[in-house]
């Protein structure tokens, strides 16, 4: 009998140890009902094709692999049309409105042809969809060129190059880390697989594209060209492959040019999906207002040209005037320019100017006030002590290199 009691308690000990474990295990997950979704669409370049009509479509039915409560849409998607067509996920950069732009998370450009330009509307679209928070993921198989009269609003060019090897250049990057690890080996098997090179637009192929925002992820192994970079513009992120990690996705389902995608989703490689879902995820962890490097912030509202002069200068040359740049001190801004008359002089603007002063070698100054002007010598020194004298040392700089200091009185 004692012998059964204690087993009883030994028994009772584990059963509960094993529901802590249990306990422990699930704590590990984040269980949500909350749906998150995804706004993106696949761009039509002017008349080019459109080569990767279903990527978004093959990303948003691989529940095996999508995150819980991602749900992609297009929210312009044309009544009717459903997520297995092509017309539902393509929109027309020419057609499609800055204001309808703003309703994406995340678009895709793939296309064809030997010198694919942009049109500076187009490139402008592009631009401020980027800054203000948007994803851009352009994708090539080595399939076209940008048009180096047309570029990018970045310095980018795409190069055919055979298939080599990649290497991980930058192996903790999210895009290959975050949700979803990708292995050196699944980096040589994304997309097509590792070909073509990318580069800044002209005849040097190791110039990096967009050094000052474009980060190598994956380069070559036989010449460190990139293949795969990506980097933080503005309030929103740029993504550029030319491996093919689209058209491989959309290829599972549909070759292009076919409008009705089929039900092979397993046909998607699992090393595509993992970068796909890791790019949006990567993308999304910065889109709020001044959370970027530069601390700005964008907005989609464009300014009409030409715009009304509040006010200016009279009397002054219309060329060569200036020989300095301005300086702001004390929310006045001080420049040093030539008057009409020969002299040089400092002129000084109040930012809603009721009066503009200016100092010249002579000791004179020039009141201007409601478009009047009038000389008078300046006996009371007002402007000398409205100047310290570390400004004075620092407007030095900006003076043409034959007046020297000593020969501007105060």
């Amino acid at each position: 009998m004692r012998n059964r009691l204690v087993f009883l308690i030994w028994l009772g000990i584990l059963a509960l140890w094993l529901g802590m474990v249990r306990t422990a295990q699930g704590d590990a997950y984040t269980y949500t009902a909350v749906r998150k979704q995804i706004r993106v669409c696949v761009l039509q370049i002017g008349n080019h094709p459109v080569l990767t009509p279903f990527v978004w479509h093959v990303l948003d039915r691989r529940t095996d692999y999508k995150p819980a409560g991602w749900d992609f849409v297009n929210p312009l998607a044309s009544p009717g049309s459903r997520k297995n067509m092509a017309p539902y996920w393509v929109v027309s950069l020419d057609q499609i409105s800055m204001e309808d732009l703003r309703k994406f998370d995340a678009l895709i450009i793939a296309t064809q042809g030997s010198n694919v330009g942009f049109t500076p509307e187009q490139r402008e679209k592009l631009r401020k969809f980027v800054d203000a928070g948007g994803l851009l993921w352009i994708d090539n198989q080595t399939a076209y060129t940008i048009d180096t009269r047309a570029p990018l609003f970045l310095d980018l060019q795409f190069n055919n190059e055979g298939l080599t090897s990649g290497l991980l250049a930058y192996p903790t990057h999210p895009l290959v880390n975050a949700p979803y690890p990708i292995s050196a080996g699944e980096v040589n098997r994304l997309g097509a697989g590792i070909r073509g090179s990318l580069s800044a637009v002209g005849a040097d192929l190791n110039a990096p594209p967009a050094p000052g925002v474009l980060a190598p992820i994956v380069v070559r192994q036989d010449n460190r060209r990139p293949v795969l970079v990506a980097g933080q513009y503005g309030s929103g992120a740029v993504v550029v492959s030319s491996i093919g990690i689209a058209y491989a996705l959309s290829h599972a389902v549909a070759p292009p040019g076919v409008p009705v995608a089929n039900e092979n989703f397993a046909a998607a490689a699992p090393q595509n999906l993992k970068f796909g879902y890791n790019m949006v995820q990567w993308a999304s962890a910065f889109t709020a207002q001044r959370k970027n490097a530069r601390r700005t912030a964008g907005t989609f509202e464009s300014i009409g040209a030409p715009l009304v002069e509040k006010w200016g200068l009279t009397g002054l040359q219309a060329v060569g005037t200036f020989a300095s740049a301005p300086v702001f001190y004390n929310g006045a801004l001080f420049v040093v320019g030539a008057s009409p008359f020969g002299d040089l002089r400092l002129y000084c603007f109040e930012p809603t100017p009721a009066a503009t002063w200016t100092a010249t070698a002579t000791r004179t100054t020039v009141c201007q006030t409601s478009g009047s002007e009038a000389r008078h010598t300046m006996r009371s020194g007002r402007l000398r002590s409205a100047l310290s004298q570390p400004l004075r040392r620092r407007l030095w700089r900006y003076l043409p290199v034959a007046m020297t200091p000593p020969s501007v009185r105060w």
